[in-house]
C-alpha cells in the first residue's frame, strides 16, 4: 500500500523490511543522518543556557539568551540536506540539480 508524502509517493512495507528494501542503507546505517545527529547537537550544545552554572559559549555573548533548539535545527537540517540531498531525490526517482 502507498500513501502520500510530500507529494512523493513511499513503500510503507519497505519501512519494516529489515534487510534490503528501498530504504535500507549500507549495514543499516544512514551515515549522513548520523553525522547531520551530531552536527546538530553540537550546536545546539554551543547555544545552549540550561541552568545557571552553566551558560555555553555562544549563549553567553547574547545575554545568556537559549537558542539551542533552533540551532540544533538549523544546522543540523542544513547538514543533511548538504550530505544527503541528491542522492535521496535520486533513490526517489527525481531529478537531481
Amino acid at each position: 500500500m502507498d500513501y502520500l508524502l510530500r507529494g512523493q509517493r513511499y513503500e510503507s512495507g519497505a519501512l519494516f523490511d529489515e534487510r534490503g528494501g528501498v530504504y535500507f542503507r549500507k549495514d543499516g546505517i544512514h551515515w549522513p543522518a548520523i553525522i547531520a545527529q551530531a552536527v546538530g547537537m553540537v550546536a545546539a550544545v554551543l547555544w545552549l543556557n540550561a541552568y545557571s552554572p552553566y551558560v555555553s559559549v555562544l549563549s553567553n555573548h547574547v545575554d545568556g539568551s537559549d537558542f539551542s533548539v533552533f540551532m540544533g535545527l538549523v544546522f543540523g537540517g542544513a547538514t543533511y540536506w548538504l550530505l544527503a540531498h541528491n542522492r535521496v531525490r535520486a533513490e526517489a526517482g527525481a531529478p537531481t540539480r
